[in-house]
């Protein structure tokens, strides 16, 4: 609605409207790390709720355990989470559920690495590929996410 005061024009509605259209069109913001791009927003909703799911986990497990083990756990689902976001680029909302997906599956990346490497052949025990691994791995890497 425009208010006409003689020759004079009062633009507030206009400018209201202008301002309204450029709020909704913002692009998100593009962060960018060792030359691969990603949108901010994804990245610190991923990352946050990794993080929160690992703290989670370390905080409800009874038992002592080491904190080593806790910190590598921890920094290897971030950077599953954070690569995962880097390559697939998924909006906040599904960030979100991939962190806590990664999070929460913790040690189990390690137990899905090694079945992986067992499916190529990688972990033959002749000394061809990376080496042996106890027949054991998986089920005591499992364990370690389990609160006591």
């Amino acid at each position: 609605m425009e208010f006409h005061h003689g020759n004079r024009r009062r633009l507030g509605t206009r400018v209201s409207k202008v301002a309204a259209t450029a709020a909704a069109t913002v692009p998100p913001v593009i962060w960018t790390f060792l030359g691969y791009q990603f949108e901010g927003a994804s990245m610190i909703a991923g990352l946050g709720s990794c993080l929160m799911v690992r703290i989670w986990v370390s905080l409800n497990d009874k038992s002592v355990r080491a904190w080593t083990v806790d910190i590598a756990v921890m920094g290897l689902t971030l950077l599953c989470t954070a690569s995962w976001i880097i390559e697939q680029r998924p909006t906040p909302f599904y960030a979100l559920l991939s962190g806590t997906g990664f999070g929460a599956l913790g040690a189990g990346i390690i137990t899905v690495a090694l079945k992986y490497l067992r499916k190529f052949g990688l972990t033959d025990n002749d000394g061809s590929g990376v080496g042996p691994t106890p027949p054991d791995m998986g089920a005591k890497l499992h364990e370690i996410d389990k609160p006591k």
